[in-house]
């Protein structure tokens, strides 16, 4: 009966363990509007500081093409040492012809990891791609569209 407590007790996260990475998070965010994106690099894992230099990192995320104006913590998920946060960026999108900047909410949500208890944002890099009609070089249709109705 206490083997299945104590395993229990070794997955779990602390309740301050959610308010500090959402700290983090709301910490980095305040750093890349305020452009100061060389010191939001220190809140990436060391792993990934490891793929990219503090230079490359910050004129990356000092210009982007959408301009971010506030982000707001909206929650977090937690396990062990993982957590996700959802953010609510708030952006501004310039488009000719429209004399206005548009600001939509973006929710996004990040990953975050706990190493030597402190927690590194971890971004999510991959591709995620669509499957191509190799005959026309377009995406391909959904499954439910391949079979006409009768």
């Amino acid at each position: 009966m206490a083997a299945p407590l104590a395993l229990a007790a070794c997955g779990e996260v602390k309740k301050d363990d959610g308010a500090a990475v959402e700290a983090r998070a709301r910490q980095r965010w305040d750093l890349l509007i305020k452009h100061e994106a060389e010191k939001a690099y220190d809140f990436l894992t060391p792993g990934f500081r490891q793929t990219i230099t503090r230079e490359k990192y910050a004129q990356q995320k000092n210009d982007p093409a959408v301009r971010w104006r506030s982000a707001e913590v909206a929650g977090h998920s937690c396990e062990a040492d993982a957590c996700t946060v959802t953010v609510k960026v708030v952006t501004e999108v310039r488009m000719p012809g429209v004399g206005k900047p548009q600001t939509p909410t973006l929710p996004t949500e990040e990953h975050w990891v706990r190493i030597d208890r402190t927690w590194y944002y971890l971004p999510d890099t991959r591709i995620k791609a669509l499957p191509v009609d190799a005959t026309e070089g377009k995406p391909a249709a959904s499954p439910d569209a391949s079979h006409p109705q009768r």
